[in-house]
């Protein structure tokens, strides 16, 4: 689920927490490899977040007892939102309901963008089109004719495994270039706290860019085809 992290989103995650719990601890995971514990809200968001010491994930966590907890951890990895929730029926429902309703609103814009995996869509093209070969080859639209000697034969089946396995890694190449550039313009989770703000504000004006841009550029080609 992709999200935005902003200072007053953690704000109410910890309120949330604090009025159901009681005592809230946070944990910055950076991209320095150090995690950065804070034991309240307020020297959590101090924390300047430089481009060198970024935040890549945050961990939120509360208890009231040992029968009493909650633990929630907000990342850039696939499986980015962990939630984890102990005690009584109305404290697990009270603070599931409320951590749901603010996560639902920390949902940037263009969600459907960062979930697009051109590996798979790459992929999926290229089985398509090579069924589309073999079904085309099976019926006689194209192939060696009978009357070929075996070793031409032979040399157009390897030409055609090579040309295949080399469109597959030149699909798969490209693919992942696409999936490393898209987590860098559309991440999963952005954290938008102390210098992390300006950088998301940048990138704002990128992601438009590129929406805007290939929005026109489709428009244009179906204009240009009439």
């Amino acid at each position: 689920m992709p999200i935005l992290v902003r200072d007053e989103d953690l704000r109410r995650l910890c309120a949330i927490a604090t009025q159901t719990l009681g005592t809230v601890e946070l944990e910055y995971e950076c991209s320095d490899l150090i995690s950065r514990d804070f034991t309240d809200i307020e020297s959590a968001l101090e924390y300047d977040n430089p481009p060198s010491k970024h935040i890549r994930g945050v961990k939120i966590s509360a208890f009231r007892d040992f029968n009493s907890r909650f633990w929630l951890k907000l990342d850039s990895t696939p499986s980015n939102v962990f939630i984890s929730i102990e005690g009584d029926e109305q404290t697990v429902t009270t603070l599931s309901d409320a951590v749901d309703d603010r996560l639902a609103s920390m949902k940037p814009w263009y969600s459907f963008l960062a979930r697009a995996d051109f590996v798979s869509f790459g992929f999926t093209i290229f089985v398509t089109a090579y069924l589309a070969f073999l079904v085309a080859a099976a019926i006689g639209v194209f192939g060696p004719s009978s009357d070929m000697p075996m070793r031409s034969t032979l040399r157009g089946s390897a030409t055609g495994y090579l040309l295949g396995f080399g469109a597959v890694t030149l699909i798969l190449g490209i693919s992942a270039a696409l999936n490393r550039l898209r987590s860098s313009i559309f991440p999963l989770a952005a954290f938008a706290i102390g210098h992390g703000a300006e950088q998301y504000r940048r990138l704002e004006l990128v992601r438009w860019t590129v929406v805007i841009g290939g929005v026109l550029s489709l428009a244009i080609g179906l204009l240009l085809r009439q």
